[in-house]
């Protein structure tokens, strides 16, 4: 995994996020991927009520939303 995460490195961009931040919602036209290095990433849906309702976490190493980017669908 270390030899992947370098040779990303050298393509990509390193992107520090606030606690909180969004990186996409559903349904948006997925232009890229992230890799989680660390902290934890909660992905969840909103109900009409506007409840969360928790689908998963991802702890690092991880990879976010490759198969959209790299299919080019929209985020899930």
């Amino acid at each position: 995994m270390k030899d992947y995460l370098e040779l990303l490195s050298s393509v990509g961009k390193l992107k520090k996020f606030q606690k909180n931040s969004i990186l996409f919602y559903e349904g948006e036209e997925a232009k890229k991927f992230f890799i989680l290095l660390k902290g934890k990433i909660r992905i969840y849906k909103s109900t009409a009520s506007d409840k969360e309702i928790t689908l998963h976490y991802f702890n690092p190493p991880n990879f976010i939303a490759e198969m959209p980017a790299f299919k080019k669908l929209n985020y899930p």
